[in-house]
């Protein structure tokens, strides 16, 4: 069985996503240049410092960190200092980074997988379950058959992320924000598109109207002017998140919980028709009704208020929150028992309102008597002090 990846193989697991194989080529050589195994046969690695420190206990991260193994955050400094470049020197590269990896598994080989990319396309151990594998090691035991088996391990984690639009219309930004995160997606995607155009595979992408539609929306991994606004609107309706032009996870949340709330799709993506819902969106309605005000009500329009005052509203929703529900039949017995509930809260109120002055002069006189017996105990310990020293002195003149 052959280790490298054919052009036969990248076209094939392409078809499988159904995304152009120059892309897939692209993303491939961007994530690893020189292949999935370096000089020597090895799978081509990058452990993660910080990953690997939040899967050890606290034993194992002090000897760690003490060894300089791990790190609590990543740091550029000193995150891959050693670690050598494949670019330059694969086997010599493939020697550190080996040589590191194995020293950390004295400590924990399991967290040091899991904090550690594998092979052609850079996946981290603790997506094993994503990629279609019961553990971290039956993953790499796989990755060492073949760049093939790589590939196809990355297609079962594309899916599993739910994330094919990005590759589907070639969106280099949105792949650049899905693989490297949100941190320097104009410097991947660069990267991306400059590979993409130096690949000899079929581009064969859709068709130029849709791809147009899909890039002028926003979506995970967009930046810029136009997030800003999309977030300070989602805080106008109701829909906390932060304004910092970038469409990142919490936004994403907001959009699809939006795109709920309004019968649509439920794909995160800002487009059209969710543009088009924004516009005309209403805020979130909120309860600003004070308490008082829901007690004195008519207790058949606000049914559910005795609930509600104890806290135990639908859904937990707490004392801030009127559970409306439809009106039911109008009866003395019912009026004069939630008449009786509000009688009985107040009485309560008033209870705990004469017992708070109490409970304060309480506090305050013993207080005062604890500070008298410290004082007093200061007091003798004083003259205690004096008499021993004059004592001293006039033995020991």
């Amino acid at each position: 069985m052959s280790l490298t990846l054919t052009d036969d193989d990248i076209i094939h697991i392409a078809s499988l996503l159904n995304i152009e194989p120059a892309l897939l080529d692209a993303i491939r050589k961007t994530e690893a240049p020189n292949g999935g195994f370096d000089s020597k046969g090895r799978l081509i690695i990058l452990p993660e410092k910080h990953k690997i420190y939040q899967y050890m206990s606290a034993k194992e991260r002090h000897i760690a960190l003490r060894k300089n193994l791990v790190t609590k955050r990543w740091s550029k400094k000193t995150q891959y200092k050693g670690f050598g470049s494949y670019r330059k020197h694969t086997g010599f590269a493939g020697d550190r980074r080996w040589g590191f990896v194995e020293r950390v598994s004295q400590v924990n080989k399991y967290a040091t997988y899991m904090g550690t990319s594998f092979g052609l396309m850079q996946i981290m151990g603790f997506n094993y379950r994503l990629c279609g594998y019961n553990t971290v090691f039956d993953m790499v035991s796989d990755f060492e058959t073949g760049e093939k088996q790589q590939l196809f391990a990355a297609v079962r984690f594309i899916k599993s992320k739910g994330k094919i639009d990005v590759f589907v219309d070639r969106d280099f930004r949105g792949i650049a924000a899905f693989y490297n995160g949100t941190g320097q997606i104009e410097y991947y995607a660069s990267i991306l598109e400059q590979h993409y155009r130096a690949s000899n595979l079929p581009k064969c992408t859709s068709t130029p109207e849709r791809r147009d539609m899909r890039l002028q929306a926003l979506r995970f991994g967009s930046r810029g002017v136009r997030v800003k606004v999309l977030q300070e609107r989602f805080n106008e309706l109701g829909y906390i998140c932060d304004v910092d032009g970038i469409f990142g996870e919490r936004l994403e949340d907001q959009v699809v919980l939006f795109q709920r709330h309004n019968a649509l799709t439920t794909d995160g993506v800002v487009g059209p028709k969710t543009q088009a819902a924004l516009e005309t969106a209403e805020p979130i309605p909120t309860n600003e009704t004070p308490i008082s005000d829901v007690l004195t009500k008519n207790p058949i329009v606000n049914s559910g208020v005795g609930q509600v005052a104890l806290g135990v509203g639908s859904g937990g929703a707490g004392i801030g929150t009127v559970v409306s529900k439809q009106p039911e039949p109008i009866t003395l017995e019912g009026t004069h028992n939630m008449l009786d509930l509000s009688v009985k809260i107040s009485d309560k109120t008033e209870q705990l309102i004469d017992v708070i002055p109490k409970l304060a002069s309480f506090a305050l006189t013993y207080s005062l008597v604890l500070v008298s017996i410290a004082l007093i105990g200061f007091g003798a310990w004083t003259i205690y002090r004096t008499i021993k020293n004059h004592r001293l002195r006039r033995w020991f003149g």
